[in-house]
């Protein structure tokens, strides 16, 4: 069942990525909007992590059967907190974008600031459980 949740999500996010980074590519190059288009250029590229990470949950490669080691206990939830806010940092982005770009800039950062924290959290207490 997990496997079937990261194909789909990664599916949604291989969607909102492509379609912000063609968005943005139109609006840059064939408009030559660049502040729109770097908006929305960089919207895309924070929600791709999204889809790299779920396809890499989909496929096993933090299997015991991987050749990779097994990391951290909570270094997998924290990195997943991690790519999950740094798309809606992506997504905010994309949704401010109209606003002055420093307001559009400062509510992604924060965002993704806000997840860097939770990440941070769910290491420590997982790592700290007994």
């Amino acid at each position: 069942m997990k496997k079937i949740l990261w194909l789909i999500v990664g599916i949604a996010a291989a969607f909102l990525s492509g379609m912000y980074l063609y968005e943005g590519g139109k609006l840059f190059f064939w408009y030559r909007d660049y502040r729109l288009g770097l908006l929305t250029m960089a919207a895309g590229c924070a929600v791709f992590p999204l889809f790299v990470w779920s396809m890499m949950r989909f496929y096993g490669i933090f299997s015991e059967s991987s050749a990779w080691e097994n990391p951290a206990p909570g270094m997998l939830p924290a990195v997943t907190v991690l790519v999950f806010g740094c798309a809606a940092a992506g997504v905010v982005l994309h949704v401010i974008r109209l606003y002055s770009p420093f307001a559009a800039l400062f509510a992604a950062a924060g965002t993704l600031g806000a997840a860097l924290l939770l990440a941070a959290a769910v290491f420590f207490a997982k790592n700290h459980e007994r």
